[in-house]
């Protein structure tokens, strides 16, 4: 297991020296790095020369991406700085590039690691390994393991705090538990702010399992009480910090009022609208563009599921409102975007990883149906791979022009045939080549074959088996590969291994069950 996830870990995003303004990416690093470096909020040293093409307002200038996620990192990237300190300094893959890198990392098992503990207190039949496919099968190992520095492992993380918290206090009625949970949400939405079904996560987490919790209502207790006061008003005010505004308006920040109320205005009249959305919804499901019937699978059986409880005598009334108003919020920005956002699937509705996995537990908590079972491991075994394949093909990468997409828009970053593409891309063999060598797992491996043999010995070797070794990225890579520290290396692959024998020995605990 630790060598394929060493297969998985990417070193696109890693092996670069810093993040060059302005996207996501950046904006969340720079976060993590005035709090961590800085220990402040001023970003005029970091958006120095981009302050127009970031966020700029009330005298203030500050990244676009909110600073939940630089809040979760900093301490990775803090200690990379003390490495960083006492090292020659790498110009590319440094000690805050790696530790930071590596935060995603951390945070996507911990959260798999809390719901495995929820799943142990109800004692449901849920296998560990079960949790972590359906999980990373999302598109959330691609953002963890890949592309690390955008907000969706730590939304992942951050609602998975809310639903830990709210489980706990409602099976153990401990106080901390009550006053830990405005906490959780508060930083919840610190990571992104347009999430609101957070605030309906513990009221949800109750009624999904009732019969397994003792009755205590969480809005009584004071601890709790104290707790939202004090963290609103935290929240408000690190966005004036910030911002120069105690603004709760994402809009406010993103500069997307017109987008936004364009949506609502539509001139067709409300049928129109309706129709429009409809078939936008479908096409989520089953568009070759990452539909999330072959590549979200927990998404879509959670998203059907919840229909089903719905018109279902299951749940109560006030449940089945939560339920649909969360989904309409997670929904809501794809259909507002008409768009995959860019990157590797659905990346907005990885919001409702964590909400997917209660619902799915509740399913198992009530229901077993062998097709649901094989559906869920099978498609997601799919789309695991349609992850390791992203982008090693024509047919499997975003288009660098502007294509028209699934919901006929105009855009770059596009790819309408990537189901194709990537059943294609199995049969190729280039496929398999640039999967090794922009995974760690063949990072590691050149980096032992470059310290036996120089790269012109080696470039023979590889040519005479009648590999494309005149490839430029690869060249490019190698020469990478002999300034960077075997430490560096060394510490990945550390990482990888004790988190995998921290979740072996969570399946040894299920087995105790």
């Amino acid at each position: 297991m630790g060598l394929l996830l060493l297969v998985f870990l990417k070193i696109d995003y890693r092996f670069i020296e810093s993040f060059t303004c302005c996207q996501d990416d950046h904006d969340y690093f720079m976060h993590a790095e005035t709090i961590a470096l800085d220990f402040d909020l001023d970003y005029t040293n970091q958006l120095a020369g981009y302050e127009e093409k970031r966020f700029s307002s009330n005298g203030k200038i500050a990244p676009k991406g909110f600073i939940g996620t630089g809040i979760f990192s900093s301490i990775f990237l803090y200690v990379g700085n003390l490495f960083e300190i006492n090292d020659l300094k790498d110009n590319i893959f440094n000690y805050k590039i790696l530790f930071y890198s590596l935060s995603s990392v951390v945070y996507l098992f911990w959260g798999i690691f809390l719901f495995n503990t929820i799943i142990n207190d109800l004692k449901l039949k849920i296998h560990p390994m079960t949790v972590l496919i359906l999980t990373s099968a999302t598109g959330l190992i691609y953002y963890s393991f890949e592309r690390y520095s955008m907000t969706h492992v730590y939304e992942f993380f951050s609602t998975t705090l809310v639903i830990y918290f709210s489980h706990k206090f409602y099976k153990t009625n401990k106080n901390i538990y009550a006053f830990l949970v405005p906490i959780a949400i508060a930083l919840a939405f610190s990571v992104r702010w347009v999430n609101y079904f957070i605030l309906f996560l513990p009221y949800i987490t109750y009624s999904l399992f009732k019969t397994s919790y003792k009755k205590e209502s969480l809005m009584k207790n004071n601890l709790f009480l104290v707790s939202s006061i004090f963290s609103f008003i935290s929240f408000v005010y690190l966005n004036y910090s910030i911002y120069g505004s105690a603004t709760l308006n994402p809009q406010f920040v993103y500069g997307t009022e017109k987008m936004a109320s364009g949506y609502f205005a539509n001139n067709n009249g409300l049928t129109a609208f309706l129709s429009e959305n409809i078939s936008n919804l479908f096409k989520i499901v089953i568009t070759q563009e990452f539909g999330i019937l072959y590549f979200s699978p927990l998404i879509f059986f959670a998203s059907s599921y919840t229909l089903f409880l719905i018109f279902s005598k299951k749940i109560n009334t006030s449940t089945k409102i939560f339920l649909l108003i969360s989904f309409i919020f997670v929904y809501g920005p794809v259909l507002l975007w008409k768009s995959t956002a860019s990157s590797y699937g659905f990346r907005y509705l990885l919001s409702s990883v964590s909400l997917c996995l209660i619902i799915f537990m509740h399913y198992k908590k009530y229901n077993e149906n062998k097709f649901v079972n094989y559906y869920l491991i099978i498609i997601s075994l799919f789309s695991l791979l349609s992850i390791l394949f992203f982008e090693t093909t024509l047919g499997t990468q975003l288009s660098l022009t502007e294509v028209s997409n699934s919901f006929d828009r105009q855009l770059r970053f596009s790819q309408p045939l990537y189901l194709s593409g990537l059943l294609e891309s199995f049969f190729n063999l280039e496929s398999y080549l640039k999967i090794f060598t922009t995974s760690f797992f063949g990072v590691f491996i050149l980096k032992i074959v470059l310290t036996l043999f120089n790269i012109e010995e080696l470039n023979s070797f590889l040519g005479n088996l009648g590999l494309p070794v005149s490839n430029s990225d690869f060249q490019e890579l190698l020469i990478n590969l002999e300034n960077i520290s075997i430490l560096k290396i060394f510490i990945v692959v550390v990482l990888i291994y004790l988190l995998v024998g921290y979740f072996y020995k969570n399946i040894k605990d299920y087995e105790k069950i």
